[in-house]
């Protein structure tokens, strides 16, 4: 008996967050390719997202699909490859031999072939249908909070529910707004999975608008998680997210402005050195130009990103001459100009 090393899934199923499956297969030069067109699942077609896995007598996984990632489809898997046993290799059992009946899971439940040949045999391609079945079910474990931000911040909010059927299920969170104008809401983009009992975490992220009207700061996001193998199964609420008008406290006690600035330098005149301090209502790219009275370039700094909040840059002009001078500093909301006088 050859032994079975066990590896942690990874790149096979790359759509797969949450949720720890079993190992992927060992890609052996030998295989059996199953497929079908309508494989069901509780009756219904297999939804996009569900894992179908196959297994020698011995229990080894030596094959594995996600419905979708290849036709985007219910009800049809394959070509799936069901890897033999290399004979070649002594310690590590990889999977089938000749003849031997594969078996088969849907979402980690026990698969019934419904028609065709199980049987493993190299290098051909093989129509079987399946048919699997189990309890689907979904509870909220914790819904966001109601949340004050700032304009131009953008909030995730993180539901966490728990998978109470006893199969793998997988999950799609959706989310609205309620102004007249939407506010721009991006669900999680990825489907995330959760083994029966598991509990897991999946967002959506609301982005405040920059510059609100007067009546644009606040709105009632509605949101559900649905499970995607029967969507009836699922739990939302809403939340409240406020756009602050006013300056709004970041984790550290900081204010954080409520729109960009920049302030005027000092000490002004100075001689050679002074503060430029600007203020950021969220992250953005920064980066200061220094201009002659002609309006010529006479030096560019890149700041890089900045975190919102106020910032103080200490500049040296030793290498000018004195003169009246001009400062710029340019972000993603625009850009402020102000004039500064160097004294020597």
């Amino acid at each position: 008996m050859k032994t079975q090393l066990t590896f942690s899934a990874i790149g096979a199923i790359a759509v797969v967050t949450g949720a720890v499956l079993m190992a992927d297969p060992i890609p052996t030069n030998t295989w059996t390719s199953f497929y079908d067109n309508a494989t069901t699942y509780n009756g219904q077609l297999v939804p996009v997202g569900s894992v179908i896995e196959a297994f020698d007598p011995d229990n080894v996984n030596c094959g594995k699909f996600i419905v979708g990632s290849v036709v985007d489809s219910a009800g049809v898997y394959g070509f799936m490859p069901v890897y033999g046993d290399d004979p070649n290799s002594n310690l590590i059992d990889e999977g089938a031999s000749l003849g031997q009946a594969i078996s088969f899971k849907i979402n980690s439940r026990a698969a019934t072939v419904v028609s065709g040949d199980n049987t493993w045999t190299d290098q051909t391609q093989k129509q079987v249908r399946l048919s699997a079945s189990g309890t689907v079910g979904i509870a909220a474990v914790t819904f966001p909070t109601d949340t004050i931000g700032a304009p131009g911040w953008t909030i995730r909010c993180v539901v966490r529910v728990q998978n109470t059927g006893d199969g793998l299920d997988f999950y799609r969170v959706t989310a609205s707004s309620s102004r007249i104008v939407p506010w721009t809401i991006t669900p999680q983009p990825n489907l995330v999975y959760a083994n029966p009992g598991d509990s897991v975490n999946i967002y959506f992220d609301v982005a405040l608008p920059i510059f609100p009207g007067v009546d644009d700061t606040a709105d009632i996001v509605t949101f559900y998680v649905a499970s995607q193998i029967d969507t009836s199964q699922k739990v939302g609420s809403t939340v409240l997210i406020v756009n602050s008008v006013t300056d709004v406290k970041d984790e550290n006690g900081n204010l954080i402005p409520k729109a960009f600035a920049l302030y005027q330098n000092y000490p002004n005149p100075f001689n050679p050195t002074t503060t430029i301090s600007f203020a950021l209502a969220s992250r953005s790219d920064v980066s200061i130009q220094i201009f002659d009275v002609l309006g010529r370039t006479v030096e560019s700094i890149d700041l890089g990103p900045r975190s919102a909040g106020t910032h103080e840059i200490e500049y040296d002009a030793s290498r000018l001459s004195s003169g009246v001078y001009y400062y710029r500093v340019a972000t993603s909301f625009g850009y402020e100009t102000r004039k500064m006088v160097l004294l020597k």
